[in-house]
């Protein structure tokens, strides 16, 4: 009842009420011919229809874009009345990008950058009521208007510049100045349960659900292989989780566990193998007693039943995939086929061979390093003449690292993280040859996987997505696994 006087009270006042597809019809629980009437003199819209039905006087905002009914941009206001200002923050979900008018009270705007936390000028104009601000707003990105009710800034000539990229001036050969180590993840293996050969070729997820099932302490031996075409490299560890529980042996000899520090993770401990490895295939064994409490058992069972057992089920003991890390590259005789949302798929059969100093511009996972989970510096010389070195940019086609940074004759150009995939060179250009350093950042996506699902990248990640063959995860095997190795671009694009 006290609702409804409220908004009989507004509606007096002059106030407008706009429904969305449902009407109320009972007050207190019971039906009310009075609520009822009230309700059918208000508007009602579609939930789709709402922000069109209000009136244009009691916007904060309005946004002027092409296809604006198909790819909406969403928008959210905050006002600091300390500065005499208003925050807007325009995200656009889509993949497309807008050219953007925004109309909104104000005197003068500024653009917000992201990365260095300054103020820039926006291109904007009053229509003597309003201020109407262009800006450009790019596929998957956002965008922070600071507004004032004063005139402490000034418009910027020109939203859209006009630089030129270097284009195919960075095409082809690059010389690499700095990297960190390469990798190979074995997550293939032979199982031998109380030293009988069990498991041929097993995908090292199904390992420890399999040695489970024994209820009891099982002597259990993975054994992991790899292929080196040359050893024309100097670096090559092995990398572990928790090898304190294991015997390793590599090719037939058993290995003194001197860690030399982690990779990535505490829990991956590196152990130098240089010397026990050889040119053609390898093998790494890992040999341990399989036990665990009584109550990671009964856990384990619970967990067949029960959603909130899976999720906190913990071993005291597990068996994971191995790594070998160093200064090699990593290849394979089968192609690569591409796939959608920038992934490719092949094979496998991967071997080792010796690390060139130079790489192109491209997918470096094709070229030596599917598995590489780190950062590469990469150096190119550009001649540019007099007049070909004002207004350049640095411009690349598609992102395929975590950050890209750029530095232009030893002078910081910026770091790419969003689009436009593009930093200025003014200034920074000489007549002559020109040192073009960029650093491509990635991440542990193509280290750790998923690499067996049938689509390839997928754009979620949960437990499941990396079992073959599991009853607390898949309740039994995975249909969509396949045993080829999916990755995705990491390099660069132009």
């Amino acid at each position: 009842r006290n609702t409804f006087e409220l908004l009989k009270k507004f509606s007096e006042q002059g106030g407008l009420i706009i429904f969305t597809e449902q009407k109320p019809s009972h007050i207190d629980g019971v039906y009310s011919d009075e609520l009822v009437s009230f309700c059918n003199s208000c508007a009602s819209v579609n939930h789709n229809e709402v922000a069109s039905s209000v009136p244009e006087s009691v916007r904060k905002l309005k946004l002027t874009y092409a296809d604006s009914d198909k790819y909406p941009v969403i928008t959210c206001v905050r006002g600091f009345k300390e500065q005499d200002m208003t925050m807007y923050y325009i995200v656009n979900s889509c993949d497309i990008t807008h050219d953007i008018t925004v109309t909104v009270k104000g005197v003068s705007a500024t653009v917000f950058d992201y990365l260095t936390g300054e103020e820039k000028p926006a291109v904007f104009a009053s229509d003597g009521e309003n201020l109407n601000i262009n800006c450009t707003l790019y596929g998957n990105n956002s965008l922070v208007l600071f507004v004032y009710d004063n005139d402490s800034h000034k418009s910027a000539d020109c939203g859209l510049h006009s630089l030129k990229p270097l284009g195919d001036r960075l095409k082809g050969e690059w010389r690499i100045e700095s990297i960190d180590d390469n990798a190979l993840t074995l997550d293939y293996c032979d199982v031998y349960f109380n030293g009988e050969k069990s498991y041929e070729n097993l995908p090292v997820s199904d390992v420890q659900e399999k040695a489970l099932s024994f209820g009891k302490k099982v002597n259990t031996k993975v054994v992991f292989s790899f292929d080196v075409r040359s050893m024309d490299f100097g670096k090559c560890e092995l990398v572990v989780e928790t090898p304190e529980i294991f015997d390793i042996f590599v090719n037939g000899e058993k290995i003194e566990k001197k860690e030399k520090g982690f990779y990535h993770d505490w829990a991956f401990r590196v152990i130098d193998i240089y010397r026990y490895v050889k040119t053609g295939r390898n093998e790494i064994a890992l040999v341990c007693d399989f036990e665990q409490s009584d109550q990671v058992y009964e856990n384990a069972k619970k967990s067949l039943v029960f959603e909130s057992e899976k999720n906190k089920l913990s071993y005291d003991m597990e068996i994971e995939a191995v790594y070998i890390k160093g200064d090699f590259e990593v290849h394979t005789d089968s192609r690569f086929e591409h796939l959608d949302r920038r992934a490719l798929r092949t094979d496998g059969n991967f071997y080792l061979t010796g690390a060139k100093d130079t790489v192109t511009d491209g997918n470096l996972a094709e070229q030596g390093y599917p598995f590489f989970a780190g950062s590469v510096t990469l150096k190119k010389t550009v001649k540019l003449s007099a007049d070909e070195i004002s207004g350049r940019s640095f411009k690349i086609d598609r992102l395929c690292s975590t950050v890209t940074s750029v530095r232009a004759n030893g002078e910081d150009a910026g770091k790419i993280m969003w689009q436009p995939y593009e930093l200025d060179l003014s200034g920074m250009l000489h007549e002559g040859d020109n040192e073009i350093e960029v650093t491509v950042i990635g991440n542990l996506r193509n280290l750790l996987g998923p690499f067996h699902l049938a689509e390839g990248e997928c754009l979620s990640v949960c437990p499941n997505s990396f079992f073959h063959e599991s009853q607390i995860w898949c309740k039994g095997t995975r249909k969509d696994w396949v045993d080829s190795y999916c990755f995705i671009e990491y390099g660069l694009f132009f």
